[in-house]
């Protein structure tokens, strides 16, 4: 959180914040479970989450106090919800199809920012807002999975790089590389 503080979700599905320090635990969701992944955007204002309701899985976005929790996708399942840099967008997974969207932090139609038909439905947003990268994968099991990085807004990728086969996870560095 911009003011040091940590957003996190313990193994009931609760999303909480917390001081650096540990103290001020804050429970944003009472009564609701199944939320997961939470993440500050931009300059804090929101959080974004995915979470289980109505037996469907779908990402959310609240104020950063808990209030005003929106719904901001109508998928079956709609993961790893991340902010770009501004806090005006929030990119998520299709698991569905395994495809990766981004939609208005108010809430609007999505879109779809990735080519490729098969990929991993995490995507991570550039440091200045300017690129997304994500996971495609190979056209057989045993191909290797090639890491994808296209323009914010989607498009044809401009640079691939095959991963190690035991490869799992990346972020961006803080300069952007």
């Amino acid at each position: 959180m911009p003011n040091g503080g940590i957003v996190y979700h313990n193994r009931n599905g609760e999303l909480f914040t917390v001081r650096a320090d540990g103290s001020n635990q804050t429970l944003l969701t009472p009564n609701e479970h199944n939320n997961y992944l939470p993440e500050a955007c931009g300059d804090g204002r929101f959080v974004v989450f995915q979470s289980y309701r109505n037996e469907k899985m779908n990402a959310w976005r609240m104020d950063a106090d808990g209030s005003n929790p929106t719904q901001l996708t109508n998928e079956g399942f709609a993961g790893f919800p991340t902010c770009s840099p501004d806090g005006k967008w929030v990119v998520y997974g299709r698991l569905n199809d395994m495809s990766v969207w981004r939609v208005p932090i108010q809430g609007g139609t999505p879109t779809r920012v990735q080519t490729q038909t098969r990929s991993s439905p995490l995507a991570r947003v550039s440091p200045d807002g300017k690129l997304l990268a994500y996971t495609a994968w190979g056209a057989t099991p045993s191909s290797p999975a090639v890491l994808t990085v296209v323009h914010f807004e989607g498009g044809e990728p401009l640079y691939r790089f095959e991963l190690p086969a035991a490869a799992t996870g990346f972020r961006w560095a803080p300069k952007g590389k």
